[in-house]
């Protein structure tokens, strides 16, 4: 077999971050099975993995930056000085864009034998400057590569068409994900929520993927038919003060609970009676698994694919339909909280495959091409 040594360019690895969740829930066994695995981050980001990152003796290189952002002209000859120095056997690229073009590039300049593409999300475009960096930057990327791996065939076939790709499941530790009621009664408490109000929540970035000031409208909606309802947020983003300013605009700060970043979501989950998120895309929605595994009704815009439907908690809906609408059918499924029926689903998740600690499937994709 070949040696086993890794490159993984990513944006960063902080926490709440789907790329982060991919690869971090990997790693324990990459360098058990004896693989050496670095990362090339293009921002400057604080990590809580990062001790961890220098116990296992990886190496964590960021991009030279500039005003808080990648500095263009540095950043070609940084990476290539990583690449031509490190004989990597694997450079597996997570980013689309410029940057993603100058790792895949470079990767194929130096003969890196195994050049892998990586799909979080199915294309996408909000505007035409989108798609022509989707031809100047991610055709050009993909040509330069010679293996594709996606989160799901739907996130695959919109990114690598008519290619071959392997689908890597993104996972989570289902021993972690489980109902607790303390933990809902904690959460409740820590955050002035009644023991009989009515939780919806979220778990994601305030970004335009995830439609943020819809769920504001679809809450507005349902605080009119059920005053006592409260909204928690765990999460942040490029859209913060523009949402901020829009949960200001209806009056609704004493509902809308904005908890930032979590590093532990269980409890958020475990204190909510509904997850909501109506995204306009998503490559998957890991976040429904997680959902799913505390015991919480989903509802998910109907792009979101349905490798997500694990357990019959979960309900898909039009993005065209109305805010009241959308309500309206959260209030259907609203039901009074009993402890003796809330209970996890953490067997459902195992079977179809989503448990980090029984999915090989990155660590297998690897050994094989490795061997072949």
């Amino acid at each position: 077999m070949r040696e086993k040594k890794v490159l993984f360019m990513v944006e960063n690895i902080r926490v709440s971050n789907g790329v982060t969740s991919v690869v971090m829930n990997n790693y324990d066994k990459l360098i058990k099975d004896g693989y050496q695995v670095d990362f090339c981050a293009m921002y400057d980001k604080p990590s809580p993995y990062f001790d961890k990152l220098k116990e296992c003796g990886s190496n964590y290189y960021v991009l030279p930056q500039k005003e808080d952002k990648p500095d263009e002209k540095k950043a070609y000859s940084f990476i290539e000085d990583i690449i031509s120095k490190n004989n990597y056997t694997i450079v597996h690229n997570h980013i689309l864009g410029r940057y993603g073009l100058m790792v895949c590039d470079i990767a194929k300049k130096y003969k890196v034998p195994f050049r892998i593409f990586h799909s979080h999300n199915p294309n996408y475009f909000e505007n035409y400057k989108q798609l022509i960096a989707h031809y100047v930057f991610e055709k050009r990327s993909l040509s330069r590569c010679n293996g594709f791996v996606a989160c799901s065939s739907f996130a695959g076939k919109s990114l690598f068409g008519k290619r071959d790709f392997t689908v890597i499941k993104n996972t989570i530790y289902v021993n972690k994900f489980v109902f607790d009621i303390e933990k809902r009664r904690t959460f409740r408490e820590e955050n002035g929520i009644d023991e009989d109000d009515f939780v919806v929540g979220t778990v994601c970035r305030y970004a335009f993927q995830k439609n943020p000031m819809f769920m504001v409208d679809i809450f507005e909606k349902i605080l009119q038919k059920e005053p006592n309802a409260k909204f928690v947020w765990a999460g942040n983003g490029e859209l913060e003060n523009q949402l901020k300013e829009y949960i200001a605009s209806k009056n609704l700060q004493d509902k809308i609970i904005l908890l930032g970043n979590c590093s532990d979501t269980v409890p958020v989950y475990c204190g909510m009676d509904a997850f909501l998120l109506p995204s306009r895309f998503e490559g998957l929605g890991f976040v429904f698994i997680e959902a799913q595994a505390c015991g919480v009704k989903c509802y998910a815009s109907d792009v979101v694919p349905k490798d997500t439907e694990i357990t019959d908690l979960i309900s898909y809906y039009p993005l065209d339909l109305s805010s009241k609408k959308w309500a309206d059918e959260m209030l259907k499924g609203k039901e009074p909280f009993d402890e003796n029926v809330r209970k996890s689903y953490n067997e459902e998740v195992i079977k179809s495959g989503y448990d980090t600690d029984t999915n090989t499937d990155l660590i297998d994709f690897y050994n094989k091409l490795l061997k072949d």
